[in-house]
């Protein structure tokens, strides 16, 4: 819903945008150096739009519309959100349509009614036909696809038939083959018509958001009138819209976006018709000819229809559903078929037409040059291939220019070279940006860039030595940007004009002012810009997407996965020489809070010297602030600096004042000599600076007096910086309160974390309504902020934005607070109206919690914490899910850790933290953990707050509030401890993990032969590495590498771009063989254990080797090696009790450490980070490992017990904890190093949650939180909160929790069973080792356990296989992998009976209707039958039973009848076998049974409640229905459920058309008669279960809707854990929990608490 919000307000904004776009484009043409007259034009309204969409345009003025994402990569706005997010507003809506025509001009629409295709030439087949022809083209080549298709439109078609005498075109026969009527293709058309205009009435009035749905719903309605004969493109169009706007769709972001830019592009794709020769064309055209384009536009429709198609049909039980390769397959055969297009045979003039068609992609550029009176821009240098592809690749991107809006009152009707006008905007290679017009200069600045030697060398691709990187420095202004987009168009022109041109691709940080420290955004559209030149390079991010399952890869967290599909790329051996241009990479850098933007920056250049590396073709081109050259530019590097080369600009600077002041003075009646004089003035005082001029031209064009232009230039300052402070001084001086209004926006815009929008900006500062901020930002802020055409504001040039920062930094505090004070009150008055958050809330919701955390001083937090605390009480969970819809989670999660810790300093100074601190905990560990549900990407945090580990006060009320028709919640709060995120995705044991060294990244090795890289704080896959074929032992981290040791070899990965470096494999001898490797944190050495002999190491990144042999220090074989944390020492551990202390600079042994009699062999050593201590495992029953004070001038270390086998150790980053893990055990143990040496220590903390042995552990490098990662045998890699079991408050004191935690007991093993008492009071549960639970039916606390009567061991010896209770509800008896049957008191949790007698497992067992008998099934192939009543005298374990032949296979369940009289049996043997028990002595057991058959392997059987009938249960989901008395089958119900099987069956005989299995109510009449009766669900059995076998996912069901989504942890491994009854619902997990959901039978689960619909 949240997505269709954004989706529909974003539509309406592209709506009234292109609306005043048309008006100021019809508008008479004048000259005004000042605001226009009136006003500001009133913003159409949307019925206005549909008005003039109606208009047809001129076929002789054909006008596409904007380019935009085809493929999905539009403008990215990263706090923006929704699947729409890849396409700028404007593009999302382009339609030409929507200009007003002259209405004599316009030709009527053509006739809807298809025309016969004349071969002969004329007239041309209309657009309806050719429509039609594609749809029939699809259904010769995709007739599964179409025939699934047509059934949807089948199925809509028996909604909405009024009369069932009306000719049915689409119909479904009885054998459900789906056809449409192929007699009148004029029926079609209307049909499908009749179907557009059902489906936009039902849409508009069936959504939920019918005012915000509705704008969606016009924007199709309008376009679709206006081409109406594509109805079948507009009906496709519909159903797959709605399919991607339901909310639980799976398809990605990127589809959602290709739809709306098919759709922002349908009327120019349609009106391609008008191609097609006809009889008025000047030059012949020939039949082949005219064939060849018609074929052309049929395939393009045929491809675009069968795309829409393919979403519509997406999931729903087709068996082919969308997915990336769909996706891929569509990008490669639009761009086929448009090329198709352009190549078709066709005469000059229609190809010349078609040119004209392609280049008026821009309708932007073709607006401004009408409204300016500019020439024609010229057409494209790349010739026909860059035409075709304007159609397809987007326009505005980040870093593209964004052109300001002509005429009008606001500042954007500045026109300078730093702010382009679009119409002299240089035609674009694909997938770029739009490039100033440099052209007044360009050759002069061409001439100079080529004659420096610095240019020169960089130039010269025959050299191999440092030219493959050029910098260019200067101050704001000096031309830096200018130099770069000039040698990019350069570029361009000689790739298109010569064969051997070089490809260039660039980001103009500048233009697009992208957020701080995304560097990720900035590598990821380079990788776009490649595969579109080379499409078979895009393999390699293809293998990353398949890898990883994610398709894009452009937020910061992303920064080393798509670096290395960058290198992987241009290391292919068909990459292209390539120029790379990133212009002021330094504004990247420009983070207010400065470490982490600085860090990203640091990567974006460690990849650049990783890419020179690698290839010989790749130049790079950077620009950079002088300011920053010291840091970032190294001696050996090309350098061209600007302020050494001033003079050289000259020229080109005095060109661009000339075309400045051109634009500025446009009357024609002022004299030359008033123009020379103001060129020369501009520029004296510009000393040759572009932004100076710039600057200058905004201030006299904002006065409105161009007669005193010379008089407001003589008293500007001369500089730059200058120039800014005359500003400020004018605004302070600003008359009321104009002044502080000018402040505040400046401060908020200074400030904040990405370019705002108007009305964010407006309700974030606050201002009153009565103010007009589009006239305070044109009239009063100008010299800093401009308006862009999407009314996002922007500075005019970073040093603005610097100058705002450093005049208000000793506000800065102070001003953080405000805007978080503001963003909470603004989103709390929103939220609180009961209304979705609006457009202008994004930022508000993304960045309230940013501007918190850098707030310092405590008197600001003062002022703010309870506002926060009471923002978070109220709105945390919707706060949640926009931080997860809009993809910050990663920075929310930092901010939160600095605010964490922010809060517990000084507490003394702070008042009421307390409170916030425990909610900004509670917020931050319930996004962590819904992150770890792996949660499909629209379920919102309300589903993962049912099963979040926590009681606390944040929690309880929240769910209190948010789950008003639950009346008991899943007990899990005391089961999980710390455990904060599983992250799954290895295939076998995960034998090794580690941090990286800032804590953000975890790698971790498998037996798979992966290495997998995993966010810290998310737990989001990031990267796999596919190592090896064999198991990976082990992975290590290091500043800059990665190590990884499998199958005895080393390889050495660079952590920036995982590109796999030299090793010491590449030089070794093949019969080495490495058993341990250690790396030092530094990175500058590299050690490894040989063949168990000798220790080895490497001095990086030489690999300059030295073997250091290990017989004079220790009398064993040497097994493990580590570094001290300073990278001075080695520590080698081997088979003897001794640790050997080496230098890393000559192998000598600095000390020797012995164990004594407690350390019988030391291996996997470990440094604590202060290299203090050092600690090492021991093989020894009474001793798990030692830890040595390295401080202390004894050598007797301190002994830790009671951990046998223990594998792993680490320490926290503070030393005083360290944690051990054995491969004998399932749970990790946490100590305190603190103490004497001489008292053997005990564990102080015990973490359970492993289902399996635990391999290996590691603590977080990070000082903020106590974080502990850890793997295991199964399969999973799991991160702990330790400082969750840490009593912390503000004043900073924390003490351990002493105690092993010893969490309520759950299932120790995946549970195999449970079932739940006919009362409905007792839960019984039991597991795949044995162990029985017994729960309270009503809270789902635990009871007891069950266990034998005579050693109180576990109930089974093995797997629990059936649990049934006595009708009382007073027994029940249990079944196992073992022989016997047990029966049990459930009052008392004792055994009352064994019951022996089977040779092999008991697959189930049940009480008759009286409890006094138990029959059982087994593998033995027997049944038998047990009188509870009677012994054979020799006690309660030899109760009297009889066996009963007949089975021939495994017999599986067994049931009574109502009665008691009959007993039936089934298994594998494909038949029922009913055995009559009211019996005589007489009778033999031939004539007591009964065999129903054929019948497949059946897994549960139940009476009906007359006995008469007999139902069925198979694997397969069908039931049959069986007569007794006949012995026939009656019918046979494919179920359509998902679950492998029903586990249990039963009747209700109030419900006698129903059966109620283990999984919720089924329809299921026993009559014949009533088969065609739709019978609703009966109120006690509204509840069920539905299960997705494709994926293991379990949601639990309200009426058949999907109400909560199981996590996948807390999912059953089988059916047989899942057991609904009424209003209860009980799981037994995989992970040993038991959750009861327990329902309110009075409550219905229809709406939220605020009312909206949930279902």
């Amino acid at each position: 819903m949240e997505r269709m919000k954004r989706t529909a307000a974003t539509i309406k904004q592209g709506v009234e945008q292109r609306l005043r776009s048309v008006e100021k484009n019809n508008r008479p043409k004048t000259r005004s150096f000042g605001s226009t007259q009136g006003g500001a034009p009133q913003s159409p309204t949307l019925a206005d739009s549909s008005a003039r969409s109606s208009i047809p345009s001129n076929p002789l003025q054909l006008s596409s519309p904007q380019p935009s994402s085809v493929y999905g990569h539009g403008q990215i706005n990263s706090e923006s959100s929704g699947p729409h997010d890849h396409l700028p507003e404007a593009t999302v809506l382009a339609q030409p349509s929507l200009a007003p025509q002259d209405p004599a001009s316009s030709e009527c629409p053509p006739d809807p009614s298809p025309a016969p295709i004349n071969r002969s030439g004329s007239p041309n087949p209309s657009p309806s036909l050719l429509w039609d022809m594609a749809y029939d083209n699809i259904k010769g080549n995709q007739l599964e696809l179409m025939a699934w298709y047509e059934g949807i439109l089948s199925r809509f078609l028996d909604q909405e038939d009024a009369s069932p005498s009306e000719e049915r075109i689409l119909s479904v026969t009885k054998d459900n083959d789906v056809n449409i009527n192929e007699a009148s293709k004029l029926s079609r058309q209307a049909r499908m018509n009749q179907v557009l205009e059902a489906w936009l009435t039902r849409q508009a009035t069936a959504s939920p958001l019918q005012a915000d749905w509705s704008l969606f719903l016009g924007l199709i309605r309008a376009v679709s009138n206006n081409i109406p004969q594509a109805c079948l493109f507009w009906v496709a169009t519909c159903f797959s819209a709605q399919k991607l706007f339901d909310p639980s769709t799976t398809l990605s972001r990127t589809v959602f976006a290709n739809h709306l830019s098919i759709l922002s592009r349908a009327e120019w794709y349609c009106r391609l018709s008008e191609l097609l020769p006809g009889e008025r064309r000047s030059t012949e055209t020939t039949r082949e000819e005219k064939q060849g384009l018609e074929h052309a536009l049929v395939d393009l429709y045929s491809t675009i229809l069968s795309y829409q198609v393919s979403i519509a049909c997406h999931g729903d039980g087709y068996s082919h559903p969308f997915s990336i390769d769909t996706e891929d397959l569509f990008i490669s055969n639009l761009l086929q078929k448009e090329r198709a297009l352009a190549s078709s045979v066709v005469p000059e003039d229609i190809q010349l037409q078609l040119q004209n068609l392609m280049q008026s992609a821009n309708p932007a550029r073709q607006s401004t040059s009408s409204c300016e009176g500019d020439e024609k821009t010229p057409t494209t240098e790349n010739g026909e291939e860059d035409a075709i592809t304007l159609l397809s690749e987007p326009a505005g991107k980040p870093g593209a220019s964004s052109v300001e809006s002509a005429g009008g009152s606001d500042a954007s009707s500045t026109v300078s070279a730093s702010e382009p006008d679009a119409s002299s905007t240089h035609s674009h290679a694909p997938h770029e940006h739009i490039l100033p017009d440099n052209r007044v200069f360009e050759d002069d600045l061409n001439e100079w860039l080529n004659k420096t030697p610095q240019c020169s060398k960089f130039n010269d691709w025959t050299l191999n030595e440092d030219n493959h990187l050029l910098w260019v420095s200067g101050t704001p202004g000096s031309g830096k940007s200018t130099i770069l987009t000039t040698f990019i168009q350069q570029q361009l022109k000689q790739g298109a004009n010569q064969a051997d041109g070089k490809i260039v691709h660039y980001y103009l940080c500048s233009h697009g002012q992208p957020e701080s420290g995304n560097i990720a955004s900035v590598i990821w559209h380079l990788v776009e810009q490649i595969y579109r030149k080379q499409p078979d390079l895009r393999r390699y991010l293809n293998r990353k997407k398949e890898l990883i399952k994610r398709n894009e890869f452009d937020t910061p967290s992303d920064i080393p996965v798509i670096s290395e599909v960058l290198c992987q790329m241009i290391r292919d051996n068909e990459f292209l020489p390539t120029y790379f241009v990133l212009d002021s990479i330094d504004q990247l850098s420009n983070d207010n809070n400065g470490d982490g933007a600085e860090r990203s920056l640091d990567t974006l250049l460690a990849l650049i010297s990783a890419t020179t590396s690698l290839s010989s073709n790749v130049r790079w081109l950077l620009s950079i602030d002088s300011a920053s050259v010291e840091r970032r530019i190294c001696d050996n590097q090309l350098h061209l600096d600007l302020k050494t080369n001033s003079n050289a600009l000259q020229k080109a600077a005095e060109k661009h004042v000339a075309s400045s002041v051109e634009k500025l003075i446009k009357d024609a009646s002022q004299d030359s000599e008033f123009q020379v004089k103001v060129k020369e003035i501009l520029f004296t005082k510009s000393a040759g600076n572009f932004l100076w001029v710039d600057l200058a031209c905004r201030f006299v064009q904002s006065q409105e007096t161009l007669w005193n232009t010379l008089h407001l230039l003589e008293k500007l300052p001369k500089e730059v910086g200058l120039l800014y402070n005359h500003s400020m001084l004018e605004i302070s001086n600003l008359l009321y309160d104009d002044s502080f209004y000018c402040m505040e926006v400046l401060s908020v815009s200074a400030l904040a974390r990405r370019p705002l929008h108007l009305r964010e900006l407006k309700d974030i500062t606050r201002l009153p309504n009565e103010v007009d901020l589009r006239i305070l930002l044109s009239k009063q802020c100008f010299m800093f902020l401009k308006v862009l055409r999407d009314d996002t504001i922007h500075f005019v040039h970073e040093s603005a934005r610097d100058f705002v920062q450093t005049i208000i930094q000793d506000k800065m505090q102070k001003k953080h607070t405000e805007i978080t004070r503001d963003c909470l009150a603004f989103l709390s008055s929103s939220l609180e109206s009961g209304n979705e958050p609006s457009l202008s809330s994004h930022y508000a919701m993304a960045h309230w919690m940013n501007h918190f955390s850098r707030i310092r001083r405590f008197d600001e937090v003062n002022k703010i914490v309870d506002l926060v605390t009471k923002f978070l009480e109220n709105h945390l969970l919707q706060w949640l899910d926009s931080l997860i819809s809009t993809n910050r989670s990663p920075q929310a999660l930092s901010q939160m850790l600095t605010s964490v810790n922010n809060l517990e300093m000084n507490p003394s100074q702070l008042h009421g933290a307390n409170k916030c601190l425990r909610l900004v905990r509670d917020a931050m560990q319930l996004l962590r953990f819904h992150q770890s549900t792996e949660s499909p990407p629209d379920l919102n945090t309300r589903n993962s707050l049912l099963f979040y580990p926590s009681s606390s006060d944040t929690t309880l009320p929240l769910l209190k509030r948010e789950f008003p028709w639950l009346d008991s919640y899943p007990t899990i709060a005391k089961r999980t401890g710390p455990e904060l995120l599983i992250l799954e995705g290895h295939d076998d044991w995960v034998r090794s993990c580690d941090y990286s060294p800032d804590g953000r990244l975890i790698a971790s090795s498998s037996d798979d032969g992966t290495v997998r890289i995993w966010d810290a704080q998310t737990g989001e896959l990031q990267n796999v590495l596919a190592v090896s074929h064999r198991w990976v032992r082990r992975v290590i981290f290091s500043y800059g590498l990665l190590a990884t040791l499998s199958d005895g070899i080393i390889q050495i990965w660079n952590s920036a771009t995982y590109i796999s470096q030299r090793t010491p494999s590449d030089v070794d001898l093949p019969e080495r063989y490495y058993t341990d490797i250690a790396l030092s944190p530094t990175g500058t050495h590299l050690a490894a254990v040989l063949s168990r002999c000798d220790v080895v190491t490497w001095k990086l990144p030489s690999y300059e080797e030295r073997t250091w042999e290990t017989a004079t220090f220790t009398s064993g074989n040497v097994n493990g090696v580590t570094f001290s944390n300073d990278g001075s020492l080695l520590a080698v551990s081997s088979g003897s009790s001794n640790v050997a202390l080496l230098s890393t600079d000559n192998g000598e042994v600095v000390r020797f450490l012995t164990g004594g009699e407690y350390l019988r062999e030391a291996y996997s050593p470990r440094f604590s980070q202060d290299s203090r201590y050092l600690a090492v495992c021991s093989v020894s029953d009474d001793c798990s490992f030692v830890v040595w004070d390295l401080n202390s001038t004894t050598d007797t270390p301190r002994l830790f017990s009671g951990h046998g086998n223990v594998n792993s150790i680490s320490f926290s980053p503070d030393s005083s904890l360290i944690a051990s893990a054995s491969k004998e055990g399932d749970e990790i143990r946490i100590w305190e190093v603190a103490g004497d040496n001489e008292t053997p220590r005990k564990a102080v903390q015990v973490l359970k949650g492993h289902q399996r042995n635990v391999l290996a552990v590691a603590f977080s490098p990070s000082s903020l939180g106590q974080y502990l990662a850890s793997t295991s045998a199964d399969k999973t890699v799991r991160i702990w909160d330790i400082s969750t079991n840490i009593s912390k408050d503000i004043g900073g004191h924390s003490a351990l929790l002493k105690s092993e935690q010893a969490d309520a007991i759950q299932h120790s093993a995946p549970i195999a069973q449970v079932a739940l008492s006919p009362d409905g009071m007792i839960i019984a549960s039991g597991c795949e080792k044995g162990q029985i639970l017994l729960w309270d039916g009503e809270t789902g606390s635990l009871r007891k356990e069950l266990g034998r009567s005579k050693d109180n061991d576990r109930a089974h010896g093995g797997q629990v296989l059936s649990l049934a209770f006595s009708l009382d509800s007073k027994s029940l008896v249990s079944t196992s992998a073992e022989t016997n049957v047990l029966v049990w008191d459930t009052l008392s949790g004792k055994q009352t009976h064994t019951l022996p007698g089977h040779e092999d497992w008991v697959r189930s067992a049940v009480f008759s209707p009286d409890g006094k008998h138990v029959a059982s099934a087994s593998d033995d192939c027997k049944v038998r039958l047990w009188d509870l009543t009677s012994t054979n005298g020799s006690g309660e374990d030899n109760v009297v039973g009889m066996s009963y032949r007949g089975h021939l296979d495994y017999v599986y369940c067994v049931a009574f009848s109502p009665d008691g009289r009959y007993l039936a049996s089934a298994g594998d043997d494909s038949k029922i076998i009913v055995r009559n028990l009211g019996y005589r002595d007489d009778m033999d057991q031939a004539e007591m049974k009964e065999v129903l058959e054929p019948c497949p392997p059946s897994r549960s059987l139940a009476f009906s409640p007359d006995g008469d009938k007999i139902v069925s249960s198979s694997s397969g989901d069908t039931v049959r229905v069986w007569d007794r008395r006949t012995q026939k089958c009656l019918r046979i119900i494919e179920c359509g459920t998902e679950s492998e099987v029903y586990r249990s069956i039963q009747f209700d005989k109030r419900y006698p058309d129903y059966i109620l299995t283990n999984i919720g109510a089924r329809l299921l009449s026993t009559d014949p008669a009533s088969s065609g009766r739709i019978l609703p669900l009966p109120p006690r059995y509204y509840y069920g279960i539905f299960s997705n076998s494709k994926n293991n996912r379990y949601w639990i069901t309200w009426k058949g809707h999907n109400l909560i989504l199981l996590p996948k942890r807390h999912c059953p491994d089988s059916s047989s854990a899942v057991h609904v009854q009424g209003h209860k619902v009980v799981i037994g997990s995989a992970s040993g929990t038991v959750l009861l959901f327990k329902f309110k039978k009075d409550v219905s689960p229809t709406h939220d608490k605020d009312g909206k619909p949930i279902i």
